[in-house]
């Protein structure tokens, strides 16, 4: 029998938001250390940038796999083919 979609886990509904609320915005401005607790002023905020950032887990490994095939081991030349 399948799950019906509302009951799904919690972390499925975790998703990448562009637009981040007031808090976020200022966390993310202290985290950068554009925020200064004198001037702090909730009002006009600056725009602040949220990018998702994925990683592609086979890819440097294949990456890898690569490099090491195209490597000559020590003590073996080319021999010309006559």
């Amino acid at each position: 029998m399948s799950l019906h979609q509302s009951l799904k886990a919690a972390g499925g509904l975790i998703k990448h938001r562009n637009v981040l609320n007031k808090r976020e915005r200022i966390e993310k401005l202290i985290d950068s250390g554009k925020w200064d607790e004198k001037d702090a002023v909730a009002f006009g905020l600056p725009k602040v940038r949220n990018i998702k950032i994925t990683s592609k887990k086979g890819g440097a490994k294949k990456k890898e796999e690569g490099e090491e095939a195209a490597q000559v081991p020590e003590g073996t030349e080319a021999q010309p083919q006559a």
